[in-house]
């Protein structure tokens, strides 16, 4: 339902819409804005922001990521193909949401992502707190955050093992891969040894027996040949071929 929390008086001043599911955190954000005069309008998901957005001068746009129906991103991309050219807030706890976002949407999208430890503590000690300022929902709501945060450092504590294994992995296969390499430039050098003899012999000036005649060629191309299969049959039989 749309709620408007500001005086007339304070028409022109930036006009702030918050989009969440959670009535708590709505009217919570809501009340700050108040005091600095902002004209706070507040949706509970994407169709409602869409209309407050066709009905409203809105300056800018303060949306939580995972609400029922559309989330925050296709709440943004909406409003963006509606013409509504708004900057935006996007507030989540989920770290892979701006791996998700495109060039275009990171230009349009602030992206609340602090470093969740000390949140953990800070959220810890508000679960713990008892006091008048906070509604009852908002203590449920903040005792709720305290644990999927917690559940947040867990799995990224998993994923970072998981990155470490990974990359082991990935250096252990290019080793091999490597290996792998050497070992059959070393197989082809190997092979192709008696060749290089038998002809860099032959190459010489010196009158080696069969020179200029057909056994020698012959005498050659046994040298060549028979060395070079005895070496392809061996490595076969190692299992190096």
């Amino acid at each position: 339902m749309l709620a408007m929390c500001a005086s007339d008086e304070s028409a022109r001043s930036p006009g702030v819409l918050i989009v969440d599911d959670d009535v708590g955190i709505r009217e919570n954000i809501a009340d700050l804005l108040s005091t600095e005069d902002y004209r706070v309008y507040s949706a509970a998901d994407a169709d409602e922001a869409l209309h407050v957005l066709e009905a409203e001068d809105i300056d800018l746009l303060v949306t939580d990521f995972q609400m029922p129906g559309r989330n925050g991103v296709e709440l943004i991309e909406a409003a963006r193909k509606a013409n509504h050219l708004v900057p935006a807030i996007l507030m989540t706890a989920y770290l892979y949401v701006y791996e998700q976002l495109d060039a275009d949407r990171r230009k349009d999208i602030t992206l609340l992502r602090n470093s969740l430890r000390p949140q953990r503590d800070v959220l810890g000690n508000l679960a713990r707190l008892e006091s008048p300022v906070f509604k009852k929902e908002t203590q449920n709501y903040i005792r709720d955050v305290h644990d999927h945060m917690i559940r947040a450092l867990d799995t990224l504590d998993t994923l970072r093992e998981i990155a470490t294994s990974l990359m082991e992995v990935q250096t252990t296969l290019a080793d091999f891969q490597l290996n792998e390499i050497i070992k059959v430039l070393t197989v082809i050098f190997t092979v192709t040894l008696p060749l290089t003899i038998v002809t860099s012999a032959f190459g010489m000036n010196v009158a080696f027996y069969g020179i200029n005649q057909p056994a020698g060629l012959y005498l050659a191309l046994a040298l060549m040949v028979v060395p070079t299969l005895a070496l392809v049959v061996w490595l076969r039989r190692k299992k190096w071929l």
